[in-house]
């Protein structure tokens, strides 16, 4: 009882000290930051969608510690599942075979095989051309997760083993750091105006990991569902 009440007038105090602070110094000027993106978002970054500019351009740092907390969660995830144990039980490479035990009904997995090629062609729409229109790699990787997700809920199908999904998100993740040093290295800073394919590659490579990442956590909740 004593820890919920000092954890209750942590917050509050910290929730008014933020609030004083914010109070004193004033607006730290939004609006600024915003009309300086819209005006020259597009010439500096080279990129037409200016969510885009920002989050591979003007807040890449953001972007690649966002990219390494998906890839701890997803340890704490496999961790916490006790995929272990779930390891032990199972003879094959991956941690719920193929199928699962389930009958997918022959009339549902003959009709979604074209609605998982639209799902992934829209992914990679949303990955490739997230420099100029809306979506980027955060949210076409989703897309490309929901397809994997959907086909295994509904079908039984494992498309992407645990294992090389594993590997994958790891990698992807290396590639996404080594990628934005070269680029700073050999570009000499990080203006990315008229660098159209070092955005797509970003883009790709974060796509590719988000969809890796979401598709772990997935089959770690699943093994953990199965134990009980």
């Amino acid at each position: 009882m004593k820890h919920r009440i000092h954890a209750f007038i942590f917050i509050v105090f910290m929730g008014a000290f933020l609030f004083a602070g914010y109070s004193l110094l004033g607006s730290p000027g939004p609006a600024r930051v915003a009309e300086a993106v819209m005006e020259r978002g597009q010439i500096e970054t080279g990129a037409k969608n200016l969510v885009t500019s920002i989050y591979l351009n003007y807040r890449l740092f953001d972007t690649l510690l966002e990219a390494l907390l998906l890839l701890v969660s997803v340890i704490g995830v496999t961790q916490f599942s006790s995929l272990a144990l779930t390891e032990r039980q199972f003879t094959s490479a991956n941690h719920i075979p193929d199928g699962d035990g389930r009958k997918a009904s022959a009339i549902m997995a003959g009709s979604l095989g074209p609605v998982y090629f639209l799902m992934g062609l829209l992914g990679v729409y949303i990955i490739v051309t997230g420099m100029d229109g809306p979506g980027g790699g955060f949210q076409g990787g989703a897309v490309l997760a929901a397809l994997l997700i959907n086909a295994h809920f509904a079908a039984g199908r494992l498309l992407l083993s645990r294992e090389k999904a594993e590997k994958m998100e790891k990698l992807l993740y290396v590639l996404l750091l080594a990628a934005s040093m070269a680029f700073f290295l050999f570009s000499g800073g990080w203006d990315t105006g008229g660098h159209r394919f070092y955005l797509t590659l970003m883009n790709v490579l974060i796509g590719l990991k988000v969809c890796s990442g979401l598709w772990l956590i997935y089959l770690s909740f699943l093994s953990g569902g199965d134990m009980q």
